[in-house]
């Protein structure tokens, strides 16, 4: 997860590995919960969250109508949007998401 300022800055970076994940369809819901979570501890207030996830953005767009096998984890991500003065969840392709696929390959190795 990078977290930048509204000028493209990066604030912070983190990486972390996940043993009890299975597959992807679990992580990227996983990684969004987590970064809404750090960034809110950090006191941020205003946050959009950028995934290239497209199928994890449609349900979360969903809100809690959401059928998602891991419904409970976009439950959490609509509740911590709530919670910020300004929050939002969007879909970026993977090219523009580069520094954060560069920073887990590093946590890979």
């Amino acid at each position: 997860m990078v977290c930048r300022d509204s000028s493209g800055n990066v604030c912070f970076c983190v990486a972390a590995r996940r043993y009890e994940v299975f597959s992807l369809l679990q992580v990227e819901p996983m990684a969004i919960s987590f970064g809404l979570d750090i960034t809110k501890d950090n006191g941020l207030l205003v946050i959009q969250n950028e995934s290239d996830f497209l199928l994890a953005i449609q349900e979360i767009d969903k809100g809690l109508s959401s059928s998602y096998e891991w419904s409970s984890i976009v439950c959490d991500i609509c509740h911590s949007l709530k919670s910020c003065v300004l929050g939002s969840v969007c879909y970026v392709r993977r090219e523009a998401n580069y520094c954060a696929h560069n920073l887990a390959k590093l946590n890979i190795e």
